[in-house]
């Protein structure tokens, strides 16, 4: 019998180990594909930060305010697409006025309620307390200012013969005509739409509505400098004005005012017209100022009396804050005897701040 030699057998031995390993390793490249983001556990894909964020994040809110400039003031906060209902149109005095059911019947619906407090707003206060609704967030300026309100109950404060509602003297709801009040508001609206409306995974700070209220609260200082500007001009700082609207704004920036009608805008009586009229020639002041939501006679009565010249000063205006309150304070600078070339704003000093300004005359 013929027998194998050993190196053959050997060599047979490599080579069937050799067939084996390409065998195997063809077979793994085959049989083990390359990992894909396709395959991927959940755990380990990675997602934008848009698709963590709650769907409520990117969703408008339907917002209610009771008068046009707290329009102004909170629109650029809100989500994109937001709906915002004014209850008291433009042109309308704040006073008295009765909102019709038609216009209430959008507070039904809002997500947020903003509106000044202090007996202003009567029958939204009273539909608010007859319609409640536990996801509706309410921001009342009075309170975020700390100022006790009378609750709005249209039964518990006095009135003029005409029905219009009298304010304490103390309680002047003219909040807005402030621009650092004003800054106040827009800090705790935008506080209370992020409440609403969250953003998953982003900072508080880099939340899109509190990025807005930074850009609107350093609006509101670079407003609140151009009163100042002009006031630090200002040949006097005495104000004839047409109703008791103005006494916040003439606080924090050391005017004085006399109103020819008192707090809520009601008929005034001869010795407030006398008052007005020595007010006016005592201190040669230029203008006396009407207002659009108000009957103008008895200013232009007061302006034939002294051969004053009229201005016009709007406390609410038609929405757009910033335009309003710079409008004012071109006729304010008028009736502060600043020149024209001289009424522009900027950061100049002038003007006292705070409540130590001069005392409104009576």
């Amino acid at each position: 019998m013929m027998t194998t030699p050993t190196y053959t057998r050997r060599f047979v031995s490599r080579a069937a180990w050799l067939m084996l390993l390409t065998l195997l390793t063809t077979a793994s490249s085959i049989t083990v594909p390359q990992a894909s983001a396709a395959i991927a556990p959940p755990e380990l894909a990675v997602t934008p930060l848009a698709a963590v964020a709650p769907s409520a994040a990117l969703t408008p809110l339907n917002v209610v305010v009771s008068i046009p400039p707290l329009r102004g003031l909170i629109e650029p906060l809100l989500p994109p697409g937001s709906r915002v209902e004014v209850l008291i149109p433009p042109g309308v005095s704040e006073h008295g006025f009765e909102i019709p059911p038609a216009l209430l019947a959008a507070v039904v619906k809002a997500d947020l309620v903003v509106q000044v407090g202090l007996g202003l707003e009567p029958g939204l206060e009273k539909f608010l307390r007859s319609s409640p609704a536990p996801a509706r967030v309410v921001v009342v300026f009075a309170q975020v200012m700390g100022h006790a309100s009378d609750g709005g109950d249209h039964a518990t404060h006095s009135h003029d013969k005409d029905g219009n509602c009298i304010v304490s003297t103390g309680s002047d709801p003219h909040l807005w005509l402030d621009p650092i009040a004003a800054k106040s508001l827009v800090r705790e609206v935008s506080s209370r739409i992020i409440e609403l409306r969250p953003l998953a995974g982003v900072e508080l700070r880099d939340h899109p509505t509190r990025k807005a209220a930074r850009a609107q609260m350093a609006a509101l200082d670079q407003l609140d400098a151009e009163y100042k500007g002009v006031v630090a001009r200002a040949s006097t700082r005495m104000l004839v004005v047409g109703h008791d609207a103005y006494r916040l704004l003439a606080a924090r920036y050391g005017l004085e005012t006399v109103a020819i009608a008192g707090l809520s805008a009601g008929e005034p009586k001869p010795a407030d017209l006398a008052r007005a009229i020595a007010a006016v020639r005592d201190n040669k002041l230029p203008a006396v100022f009407i207002e659009p939501q108000i009957s103008p006679r008895a200013a232009q009565r007061v302006a034939e009396a002294t051969g004053a010249k009229v201005l016009t000063l709007d406390p609410l205006g038609a929405g757009d804050y910033f335009a309003t309150m710079r409008q004012n304070l071109a006729a304010i600078a008028q009736g502060l005897g600043v020149r024209a070339d001289d009424a522009g704003g900027g950061s100049g000093g002038g003007g006292s701040g705070g409540a130590g300004g001069v005392p409104e005359r009576r």
